[in-house]
């Protein structure tokens, strides 16, 4: 089903709490993550390419008013067989791995402008989708489609991975009962593996191809001061490095962040819960942060102070430790002295907009 094309203008609400954040540069949003980030920022906007399913796990978010999914204008819409271009696009990859996304990505980037790699994946593209037809192999928007659809897959995957580790690396020792094993002795097998992350297939490559894909798609339907919110601090440590250089060395490097940190919140906790009522602090602190985001006459300096205080505040009078742990949200503003750099061209459409990193800790 198709979203209403929203206006780029300020947003108004009547809700004094309400917090309007957009998911950047996501198109996967986990439900073990999404109660995290409504905590803190809601109504959450979430932004899907055509022929991306929305997930039914966050429909009671949608009907709650607090989760909104968008897609692109209809003009930036594929035609209809898109699922049978990508299927047969992902069948190439599998049989072309040398080939494969890499050569596809770097097309895009112009760091391989040899005639052989663009018309190869120009004809690829063209007997995958015939000749014929309204947009041509080298249509940005089908690319970009195509890139959100695959990082999508990617992601998932990798978050699946992580999920299995995890569970793993949580279970008993299988010889526990069998050796009656105490204590440290007692560990599972997996406690000293590393933290798993996918690296070789999630890093710098995966998240800069995908800040252009979705700015490509997206930013004509950002609204004034929305924050943008990420839940995956690979993400976030890619996108701060692009701000260091954007920044000027003359001026300065980017301001640190601010950094929250609230006793997690059950919403959303269980898979299948519907959303709960407010409680707490949290709506005066969303207020105070309104105030501070989207307060009309404040500098980006006057912002980042005023967040300082409130974040030394929260953590003086609120801060509880909580059995579901701990909510920590890092707070940085986009400011991009050198916009001629590569880090200040790839984040030019988000330059005085805030970025925030959730997670949930133990």
């Amino acid at each position: 089903m198709s979203r209403v094309k929203r206006r780029n203008v300020a947003i108004e609400s009547n809700n004094r709490s309400d917090l309007p954040a957009v998911l950047f540069p996501h198109v996967l949003l986990p439900e073990e993550t999404v109660g995290a980030i409504l905590t803190l920022f809601r109504p959450l906007t979430l932004f899907l390419p055509w022929y991306m399913d929305e997930p039914k796990a966050l429909e009671k978010y949608r009907e709650a008013g607090i989760l909104r999914i968008l897609h692109p204008p209809e003009e930036m819409k594929p035609r209809d067989d898109f699922h049978r271009l990508f299927e047969a696009y992902k069948t190439w990859c599998r049989e072309n791995p040398d080939r494969g996304y890499t050569v596809f990505l770097q097309v895009q980037q112009g760091r391989d402008r040899s005639e052989d790699t663009i018309w190869g994946i120009r004809d690829i593209l063209r007997r995958m989708g015939g000749e014929e037809g309204p947009q041509e192999a080298g249509d940005p928007g089908l690319l970009w489609h195509l890139l959100l659809h695959m990082a999508r897959e990617m992601e998932a995957e990798s978050l699946e991975a992580d999920r299995v580790l995890k569970e793993l690396k949580e279970r008993r020792s299988p010889l526990q009962d069998v050796l009656e094993l105490e204590g440290e002795d007692a560990a599972s097998v997996f406690d000293d593996l590393p933290e798993f992350r996918s690296e070789p297939s999630l890093g710098p490559s995966h998240w800069a191809r995908l800040i252009e894909a979705w700015l490509g798609l997206f930013r004509g339907q950002l609204q004034d001061r929305e924050v943008l919110v990420t839940f995956d601090r690979r993400a976030w440590d890619h996108i701060f490095a692009l701000m260091e250089e954007g920044a000027s060395k003359e001026i300065a490097l980017p301001e640190e962040p601010v950094c929250f940190r609230l006793p997690a919140s059950p919403l959303g906790e269980e898979p299948g819960n519907a959303p709960i009522a407010e409680e707490g602090p949290l709506p005066s602190i969303r207020r105070n942060l309104r105030s501070l985001f989207m307060g009309p006459k404040l500098t980006t300096q006057e912002r980042m102070e005023g967040l300082r205080r409130l974040a030394a505040e929260i953590e003086r009078d609120q801060y509880v430790p909580s059995a579901r742990g701990v909510l920590e949200c890092r707070v940085a503003a986009i400011n991009l002295f050198d916009k001629e750099s590569p880090g200040g061209g790839a984040l030019r459409p988000l330059d005085g907009r805030f970025i925030a990193l959730v997670e949930r800790k133990q």
